[in-house]
């Protein structure tokens, strides 16, 4: 019998691999460990992610504890706090345009954005604490800016502008080249995925949730990709050195460039006045239906005895509402004159006079009711004599 032929030194067909691995990007596991090592060694700890989460849930906390309500925040109760409002923020108070960041519209909007900033707290190992710091508020204000800049639009509240500027941030990462953020290959190819997958989700969240300043997420995605850009560099010692001077020039830099758009965006003159005036209709317009009511109530009691004490206060109080409402009728229609534009209906005006006269005769009405009720008082006692005292 031959004896069996001596196996071969390797193998005489490929062996297939397992399909996860032919699926597998290939690492370069020297670069890949340096690029993380440099990030480590100079941000060991993330720590302005959770410090943020931890200001908007005290903010939160302190305005339920206040009265507001934990689910549904009302607008007044928004625009007291700081919400984004383009009547109020292009205006008088610009600073809405920042602290509209902090606020957030019921406990869901809170947990789902203080989530993502937990998840996108790598960020500030890549740009450094300063970075992420212009890159966040700069988005802030940048997509708050966008919002009210087209002019209208409910209040608006959250930190989706800055979260999405730390998006516009890692978008900036892994569309830069190699030579200017350090990053391996591999890993900007992972985030490019990524961000694809979350502008899907995000697509997809537009089309089914009424209600979401997209002008927000939007700017604050463009403010942040720009900032990032501008700062971004390997972690090594040499550039980690100067990340607190980028920072501040990108800070300079954005500062500059929204207080530019704030002022060519924001209303002067007659615009300025009649967009003051606009806002101050929607409370002359609850004035005027406070007013009606007190006024009905009082002519529905004066159907039947006994007549409330406090039919006159009440009276009163309609009749300052109604002047209030007067009042801002009066400075719109001076507002729209100014303009140049077409005047205001006068249906307010002739509401307003309709529910004057109505004021007056309710008030005659209630001080003949007055009178009726002292002469029959007066009448019952000399009807009815209390007997003396023997």
């Amino acid at each position: 019998m031959d004896a069996a032929p001596p196996p071969p030194d390797g193998p005489t067909e490929l062996v297939p691999r397992r399909r996860d691995e032919r699926r597998a990007i290939p690492v370069d596991m020297d670069a890949h460990q340096a690029w993380a090592t440099g990030l480590f060694r100079h941000v060991r700890r993330t720590l302005l992610g959770p410090l943020f989460v931890a200001i908007n849930v005290a903010v939160f906390v302190v305005m339920v504890a206040t009265g507001v309500d934990a689910r549904a925040p009302s607008t007044p109760d928004l625009v007291r706090w700081g919400a984004n409002h383009w009547t109020l923020s292009l205006a008088d108070e610009p600073w809405r345009l920042l602290t509209s960041g902090f606020l957030h519209i019921g406990l869901v909007h809170l947990a789902v954005n203080c989530y993502a900033l937990i998840q996108l707290r790598f960020v500030e190992q890549v740009l450094g604490r300063s970075g992420w710091l212009v890159t966040y508020l700069g988005a802030i204000v940048a997509g708050s800016l966008l919002s009210v800049a087209r002019h209208g639009g409910a209040p608006s509240a959250g930190a989706s502008g800055g979260i999405f500027g730390l998006l516009g941030a890692v978008l900036a990462v892994s569309v830069a080249p190699r030579a200017q953020t350090g990053i391996p290959d591999e890993l900007r190819i992972a985030l490019r995925n990524g961000m694809v997958q979350t502008a899907v989700l995000n697509a997809f969240v537009a089309l089914s949730v009424p209600h979401i300043d997209h002008w927000a997420h939007g700017g604050g995605l463009l403010a942040g990709f720009c900032i990032a850009i501008a700062i971004v560099r390997p972690p090594d010692d040499e550039h980690a050195r100067g990340r607190l001077r980028r920072a501040a020039v990108a800070a300079a830099v954005t500062l500059a460039a929204l207080g530019g758009v704030f002022e060519l965006v924001r209303p002067r003159g007659p615009k300025l006045e009649r967009l003051r005036a606009t806002e101050q209709l929607v409370t002359a317009a609850a004035d005027l239906n406070d007013a009606r009511a007190l006024v009905l109530g009082v002519v529905d009691e004066l159907q039947a005895p006994p007549l409330r004490a406090d039919a006159e206060a009440r009276l009163d109080e309609a009749g300052r509402a109604i002047a209030r409402a007067r009042a801002v009728h009066a400075r719109y229609a001076r507002a729209v004159g100014l303009a140049a534009t077409a005047p205001p209906t006068p249906e307010t005006g002739r509401f307003v006079d309709a529910l004057e006269e109505t004021l007056r005769r309710t008030r005659d009405a209630v001080a003949a009711r007055r009178a009726l009720d002292a002469l029959g008082d007066r009448s019952d006692r000399a009807e009815d004599p209390t007997p003396a005292p023997k």
